[in-house]
């Protein structure tokens, strides 16, 4: 994995412009026709899935941007407890499929996060598949996957479903619905000509925006914001 510079960083995404649509189709392959997950077809879902995601991570681990996720998932995680008891009984680490990474003009100064001003300075937006060394395979989760998910569980009552799924990965009911993307889960990069600003949850209930410095490597210079819900 390659080691670069704010230079390479905004280089590295303007070739990610190409490659964003790409993987969104890629996703929708491997889901071909599949109409809802049953218990009749539910060893196969998962067997695809996990050789799908396989394949997709041995490409997304030389993406050049995923020595940051990997960085960011590896601070987000050192001596937090709650981290380790959420993914201690998953097999597998689950990703979602695209993280947002979007070029800002300028430094970032004293700009914050989810202020107006911090938003008006987008220039270009994209997406890469991220990737983490967390010791586990990796699954990757968009949408269309979710829904079928969330479907699969909610059309059983007796609960039997999602303690099958709990076998591979942590699931959290969340109102209506259910999370099922490991944590720290990292939401999303802002490129500024002077670092990388990274969006993260720790749990689903808190996150940080933390500032990255590129030079040799990745260094993390600061927590530039905190939220809790």
């Amino acid at each position: 994995m390659k080691h670069f510079t704010l230079k390479l960083c905004l280089m590295a995404m303007a070739m990610l412009m190409t490659s964003a649509f790409q993987q969104r189709a890629m996703a929708q392959d491997f889901l071909g026709s599949l109409e809802k997950i049953t218990d009749k077809n539910f060893d196969a879902f998962m067997a695809n899935w996990i050789a799908w995601s396989a394949k997709e991570a041995e490409i997304a681990k030389n993406e050049a941007m995923n020595e940051l996720t990997n960085q960011a998932v590896a601070d987000l995680s050192k001596g937090n407890g709650y981290v380790e008891r959420y993914n201690e009984n998953s097999k597998y680490t689950v990703l979602q499929c695209d993280l947002p990474v979007t070029k800002h003009s300028g430094e970032l100064g004293n700009r914050r996060p989810q202020t107006d001003k911090y938003k008006a300075d987008e220039l270009e937006s994209t997406s890469i598949r991220p990737y983490a060394d967390t010791g586990k395979p990796i699954l990757y989760l968009n949408n269309d996957m979710a829904m079928l998910l969330i479907q699969y569980i909610q059309s059983d009552r007796s609960g039997k479903r999602l303690e099958k799924l709990k076998e591979y990965f942590n699931v959290v009911p969340d109102g209506g619905g259910y999370h099922f993307c490991s944590v720290p889960y990292v939401s999303s990069f802002n490129i500024f000509s002077d670092c990388v600003v990274v969006d993260s949850r720790v749990g689903w209930g808190n996150g940080s925006s933390i500032k990255y410095i590129p030079q040799t490597k990745y260094n993390k210079a600061e927590t530039i914001s905190e939220w809790m819900r």
